[in-house]
This record gives structure tokens, sequence and C-alpha cells, in this order.
């Protein structure tokens, strides 16, 4: 709903943003009821995120490499599934005090590069 109202791109951000509000106020809970809003906006942000970006990076491509294109986008993603659970035991032992912040971090890395790379947040070319 997000993507048909505001376009795929913005509804990415959105889904980003959330997740790294979510995650970074989640230190913060002093109670069930804001941890919570936090999970919400953590659900929020990877349900609205993962279909976008699925979105963007099939039509950014030719018609005839859709297919290859989503092929590698779910070899990544199961090899994720499988490294992820071993690379972030390692992470949260060495770093439990600042878990949600550094997945927070981690989130905002791609936006950093993207922006030093190109000077801009944006895809658009203006």
């Amino acid at each position: 709903i997000l993507a048909d109202k505001f376009g795929n791109l913005k509804a990415f951000y959105f889904g980003q943003i959330a997740m790294i509000i979510g995650l970074t106020l989640q230190i913060t809970n002093p109670n069930l009821i804001t941890f919570l809003i936090f999970a919400y906006l953590i659900n929020l942000g990877f349900s609205t995120s993962f279909p976008t970006f699925k979105t963007l990076i099939t039509t950014s491509v030719d018609h005839k490499q859709q297919g290859e294109i989503s092929g590698i986008d779910e070899s990544i993603v199961s090899v994720s599934g499988a490294l992820a659970p071993f690379i972030a035991g390692i992470a949260y032992q060495s770093f439990a005090q600042f878990a949600f912040v550094a997945f927070a971090i981690v989130i905002l890395i791609p936006y950093l590069l993207f922006y030093f790379q190109t000077g801009k947040f944006s895809l658009k070319s203006n």
C-alpha cells in the first residue's frame, strides 16, 4: 500500500528508517508497552523493505534479466540465512550491551556508502 501511494523507493526508505529507529530505541525500553511499539516499528520496517527491495532490483534491469536477478537475490537470502545466525552469535557475544545500536548502524552503512559514492540519497537522476 505504501509503495502504491508513494513509490517503491520511498517505501523502501521508510522501511529502512523504521528499522533504524526501532532498533535504536529498543535499548531504551523501560516496559513491555514500549518494547512492543519498537518491535512493531522493526517489523513494519522489515515488511516494507523486503518486498519493495525485490521490486526495485527486478524493475531496474532489462526484462530478459529479471529471472536471473531474482535467482541471485534468492541465493543471497539463502546464504545469509545460513551465515547470519553464526555471525550474529559471535557479534552478540562481543558487543552484547550495544546489540541494538550495532544492528541500526549495520542498516545505516549502505545508505552512507551510497551517499558517499553518488553524493545523494536518491536513485533519481536530476
